[in-house]
């Protein structure tokens, strides 16, 4: 997305319920209540199923995390994935296939 660094992201989607726009950005800004700093960048968008916001991380956070790397599509996502899989379908998320599409995803 080009934001210049690190974020924290929260997606609220519209799966059982239908929440308003505006319902939806409280419960997010809910879910980041004290990470990141606003003021260093925060993106809110509306995608077709879910409102998505991100917020720069700290100063202090970023040194704490350090180098952050984008693993999407790749075989650490694999391994991620699949180390959670069952905790994932236990609550009802059982369509990955996005990350599956990566190279050398092997389940």
């Amino acid at each position: 997305m080009g934001l210049g660094g690190p974020v924290w992201h929260a997606s609220v989607a519209n799966q059982r319920k239908h929440h308003p726009d505006d319902e939806m950005r409280l419960i997010a800004l809910a879910v980041l209540k004290g990470l990141g700093d606003a003021d260093l960048g925060q993106w809110e968008e509306r995608g077709v199923s879910a409102f998505h916001m991100r917020r720069r991380l700290s100063d202090e956070e970023a040194v704490l995390v350090g180098p952050v790397v984008d693993i999407r599509r790749t075989d650490e996502a694999g391994k991620r994935l699949f180390a959670v899989r069952k905790q994932l379908a236990a609550v009802g998320m059982t369509d990955w296939a996005y990350e599956e599409e990566g190279p050398g995803w092997k389940p």
